[in-house]
């Protein structure tokens, strides 16, 4: 007997026309997103329903108690909600006198869009990339050997350092107000230079500044990291 033969389908589209398509790009991108955020942008799409030809008219305009009642919250939950989703440019509301405000729905930035297809070019086959043709049982000593050689790649992060990668995360949410996005910054913290992140903030103070920032600072911010990052294995890959 095959797998295929074992395999049951489900049915799993009983409300199939209740379904609304989510994007990529927002469950793994917009890090400086929440994910209350990012599923109160779905529930807005959900509103905007293709005709007989899959057409969407690309805008909505469901009153603020209408979407909290869906989310299970309030409506100055979803207030802020829309201001977050609307600085970084995936929703533009439009105001009408004493009527709803309508919604366009954005599509996702080109930044954020390039920033997911370097991470994830096929996620269908992610795990397929480097596939491991020796399937044969390790010894136990072997599994020691293994296990011992990723203990010493990885040495154990000092009591000084930590303390200097979570200062230097804090840094960057002072400046950039993510508090969503600490593990990503202290990720950060710990893997650039101290001085490059620095120069990045300093940027970032600037464009704020100059009226500059078109999505907002944690996404200009991470531009620069990535601009850095790219730079750095260019010269890596020069030098070698």
């Amino acid at each position: 007997m095959t797998i295929d033969d074992q395999v049951q389908i489900r049915r799993r589209n009983r409300l199939r026309h209740h379904y609304t398509m989510t994007p990529n790009v927002l469950l793994f991108g917009y890090r400086m997103l929440s994910d209350a955020e990012k599923l109160t942008y779905q529930a807005i799409d959900s509103f905007d329903w293709s005709d007989g030809t899959g057409l969407r008219k690309g805008f909505v305009y469901p009153s603020l108690r209408t979407i909290a009642s869906m989310r299970g919250t309030v409506e100055r939950t979803i207030r802020r909600h829309l201001a977050a989703l609307e600085r970084v440019g995936l929703l533009t509301r439009e105001l009408r006198p004493s009527r709803t405000s309508v919604l366009w729905i954005e599509e996702p930035s080109e930044e954020e869009s390039r920033a997911y297809l370097s991470q994830f070019q096929d996620p269908d086959t992610n795990d397929r990339v480097n596939p491991d043709t020796d399937v044969r049982p390790l010894k136990k000593d072997e599994t020691e050997e293994r296990q011992n050689h990723v203990n010493a790649a990885k040495p154990p992060m000092s009591q000084d350092a930590r303390a200097r990668r979570d200062w230097l995360a804090r840094e960057m949410l002072d400046v950039l107000h993510d508090e969503h996005s600490l593990g990503f910054y202290r990720k950060v913290a710990q893997t650039v230079p101290e001085h490059r992140v620095f120069e990045a903030l300093s940027e970032v103070r600037l464009a704020d500044r100059e009226g500059r920032v078109r999505t907002s600072k944690g996404a200009l911010f991470v531009g620069l990291i990535r601009k850095y990052q790219g730079t750095a294995r260019k010269e890596t890959a020069t030098t070698e």
